[in-house]
Order: structure tokens, then C-alpha cells, then sequence
């Protein structure tokens, strides 16, 4: 595992000063998956939504987990707990490629999550991703219902904060999280239907505005799931019970 470092909010004293010593502390591990939304996969690596739209692949680089500690965020008490690592994830196969981010905290509530996006060099580049995420921090191909083909890049590092769904969660022993993406949101943000050139590129060189726009719906498109059965996977009943959601506010 990576260094973990704790940083205190406010001026009280907050115990660990560094590293992974956190006492009577926890192990958390994520895994980024996909929020269907849809009529499930019409095939083995290929999602269909509600909306018609085909989704062959998501792929979303993040970097730098960090939990906030207390019963609520409204005040200065409490710590953050920071895990400085990277992660590239396929959100419609399974997950996180390579290692997932896995470190210790202390145990007890907490009540907020924050990541970022980042950019990916070209020498990051998963052997199973295309060639085209490098210099990018997400990459989105599918189809529209007419079957028009689409391709979505952004290299915007948006900033993430999912605030408890109630006022804090508990994180004690082994806790696997799944934060899930709605891809229903995201692409209905891009407003595919008004595109009349086949295929549709968008990125926020070619359409920035757009770009603004799916940035703000991916800050909020996001949500934290216990992963109960810590099998990696987002099952109906875990994407039902929230235990974190996205906020618009970075």
C-alpha cells in the first residue's frame, strides 16, 4: 500500500501525524464501477440505456482518496485521512485495472469523500485501453439509439466531494467501497440528439461548453456503495443503499 498521511482540520489536536499507524484503525479498498441505469448489458462488454444509447466502454482516471473523519462535516473537528495513489478504471467491465487503492484509517464515522480526476501519460496506459486515453482523463465510447458513433474526452481534472448521504457512515475492519457512476446522467448531459455529424467527437478542445457541462453532471453523478459481499461488483440491492453522495461542489 501507499503512504497514507492524516491531516487535521482545524487547530485540535488529531493524533496520527503520518504514515499508517492509526491505532484501532480500519482497511478501506474502492473499486469505480458503473450505475447502469438502463436495460442492462445487450452484451458481454456492452450497456444499453434507457435512453436507447449504447455505452461500449467508460474510462475515468482518478488519484488522491481522501476521507474526512467525524460525525458531520459542518464543523472544523476532525481529520483527513489521504491516500496519495493513482487508479484507471472501465466502469462498464470490471473496475479498477491493476491494484485498487487500499488503506488504513482510523475506525469510526466519517463524513465525506473527496478524489480528483488526472490526466494519463501515455506510458500509464492500461494494455487494455485504447490507445487514445493517454493526455486524457476520461474516455466514453458508444453509440447513439440511431447507432450514430461517439467518442467523449475530457482532460479537465475535476475535483470530487461526496458528502454523507446521512449526516456520517462508520468505517470499521475491512470496509470495500464501490463508488458508482450513473451513466444515465453523464450522458444525458452531452445532449447527443442535437449532433447532426456522424461520427460525434466531443472534447473540451472541440466543445468546451459541453465538456463544462459534463463535468458538472459527473461531480454529481457519483455515489459511494458498501461493496457487502466485497466482491468488486455493484449489485442492485448495493447501488440501492447509499452511503455517500456527489456533490456539485468541488
Amino acid at each position: 500500500m501507499l503512504s497514507v498521511s492524516l491531516v487535521c482540520a482545524g487547530l485540535l489536536s488529531c493524533g496520527p501525524k503520518g504514515g499508517t499507524d492509526v491505532g484501532n484503525g480500519a482497511t478501506v479498498s474502492f473499486n469505480l464501477r458503473a450505475i447502469e441505469d438502463g436495460e442492462g448489458s445487450s452484451s458481454a462488454h456492452v450497456v444499453k440505456l434507457k435512453n436507447g444509447v449504447e455505452i461500449d466502454s467508460v474510462w475515468i482516471a482518478v488519484e488522491h482518496f481522501e476521507l474526512r473523519s467525524g460525525e458531520d462535516c459542518g464543523g472544523d473537528v476532525g481529520q483527513n485521512v489521504s491516500y496519495e495513489g493513482r487508479a484507471i478504471a472501465n466502469l462498464v467491465t470490471a473496475g479498477i485495472t491493476g491494484e485498487r487503492p487500499v488503506f488504513d484509517v482510523p475506525a469510526g464515522p466519517y463524513c465525506r469523500l473527496r478524489m480528483r480526476l488526472h490526466k494519463v501519460a501515455a506510458n500509464d496506459v492500461p494494455t487494455e485501453a485504447p490507445a487514445e486515453l493517454a493526455g486524457n482523463s476520461i474516455l466514453i465510447t458508444g453509440r447513439r439509439a440511431d447507432q450514430v458513433p461517439f467518442t467523449v474526452t475530457s482532460t479537465v481534472n475535476v475535483n470530487f466531494r461526496l458528502d454523507a448521504s446521512d449526516s456520517s457512515f462508520e468505517v470499521e475492519g475491512d470496509e470495500p467501497f464501490i463508488l458508482g457512476f450513473s451513466l444515465l446522467a453523464m450522458i444525458d448531459s452531452l445532449a447527443l440528439d442535437t449532433y447532426t455529424v456522424d461520427p460525434i467527437v466531443i472534447s473540451d478542445a472541440l466543445a468546451p461548453q459541453v465538456v463544462n457541462e459534463f463535468d458538472r453532471a459527473l461531480r454529481q453523478a457519483v455515489s459511494m456503495h458498501r461493496d457487502t459481499n466485497a466482491d468488486g461488483a455493484l449489485s442492485v440491492d448495493e447501488s440501492a443503499s447509499r452511503v455517500a453522495d456527489g456533490s456539485a461542489e468541488e
